[in-house]
């Protein structure tokens, strides 16, 4: 039986508000959509080192923020403070399942 519940996934903001976001089609991210929420090109936060995430959410979510966000955004305090390492600009949270293939 399929599901009609609608995933969603977490932008974190550099204000530090965070925002629901739901993909199109209710189930998955194009890349185009990932690269709305961080703000262009996307990059794969790898999650390493002491963060303030459970070992068991490190292994259920997907991390993406703006490749060149370092170059183009101010700090995220919020996101970096959460994932233990410096990072720019929104990023967007979600289930590795959340992403279009």
């Amino acid at each position: 039986m399929a599901s009609n519940i609608k995933r969603i996934g977490k932008v974190l903001y550099t204000s530090g508000d965070w925002e629901n976001v739901v993909p199109n089609n209710g189930r998955s991210f194009s890349l185009k959509e990932l690269q709305k929420h961080v703000g262009g090109n996307i990059e794969r936060v790898h999650i390493t080192g002491e963060t303030k995430i459970s070992d068991f959410d490190k292994r259920t979510m997907t991390v993406y923020c703006n490749e060149e966000g370092r170059l183009n955004s101010t700090l995220n305090h919020g996101a970096s403070l959460l994932l233990g390492q410096e990072l720019y600009g929104p990023i967007l949270i979600v289930a590795p399942e959340q992403i279009s293939k």
